[in-house]
């Protein structure tokens, strides 16, 4: 959000907790991230709570359930989505 803040992007924040993405929504991130399992992330405090580590599972099923679980930030544009971009990715999304 800073990084659209201090250039003056426009941007719109959906959280993830108060609206859960759909399941094409759900494709677009997961592809983006390499496939579903990518898409978690598996550093967070809440994924490590849940003991996913030391189990089986199907990723499609915990993102749906817990969205929270997702890496963040997502941006999405009409050019593309990126998962937890670095600040020269974003450029590059937002160039003209």
């Amino acid at each position: 959000m800073r990084f659209c803040s201090d250039r003056g992007i426009e941007y719109q924040f959906v959280d993830l907790q108060e609206r859960v993405p759909g399941q094409r929504e759900l494709d677009v991130f997961a592809r983006a991230a390499g496939d579903y399992e990518s898409l978690l992330d598996t550093n967070s405090p809440q994924f490590r709570k849940s003991n996913l580590a030391y189990m089986e599972y199907d990723p499609v099923e915990v993102i749906t359930e817990h969205p929270g679980l997702m890496r963040t930030p997502i941006v999405r544009t009409s050019r593309g989505v990126l998962i937890q971009p670095s600040d020269k990715e974003l450029a590059s999304l937002f160039q003209d």
